[in-house]
């Protein structure tokens, strides 16, 4: 497996990434991801980022990048693999950006984070 990104947004994010209507390749892996994290939420705001893995490697050249979703985005997922049950939660851009420039070295860093950038707080789950 490899580090993906699901968004909730409804800018277009097709420079980086697909609907997540038009993805074939892991789609039931995301489906279960958008269950668990945008329930109800209308399915064509929600886009793959199908690069995520080549950006995370480079984050250095990639942070504007990252930075451009987030701020196009309302939700954020990230992880590695099938490992998407016990996602770090964040709630600003800023708070990712912090995340990532403090890791920019770290060649081992998965993302492993729910950015709540729509709703700011988290409710009770």
């Amino acid at each position: 497996m490899s580090q993906f990104l699901i968004c909730k947004s409804k800018e277009k994010l097709s420079l980086y990434g697909s609907r997540l209507d038009d993805v074939v390749q892991n789609r039931a892996l995301y489906n279960k991801v958008v269950d668990k994290y945008m329930q109800d939420e209308n399915i064509d705001n929600i886009w793959v980022i199908d690069k995520i893995h080549d950006m995370v490697d480079q984050l250095s050249c990639n942070l504007d990048k990252i930075n451009e979703i987030s701020q196009k985005s309302e939700i954020m997922i990230f992880w590695y693999g099938s490992e998407y049950e016990e996602l770090d939660r964040m709630d600003s851009t800023q708070s990712l950006i912090n995340y990532l420039k403090d890791n920019m070295d770290n060649p081992c860093l998965e993302l492993d984070l729910y950015v709540d950038l729509e709703n700011g707080k988290f409710g009770e789950e």
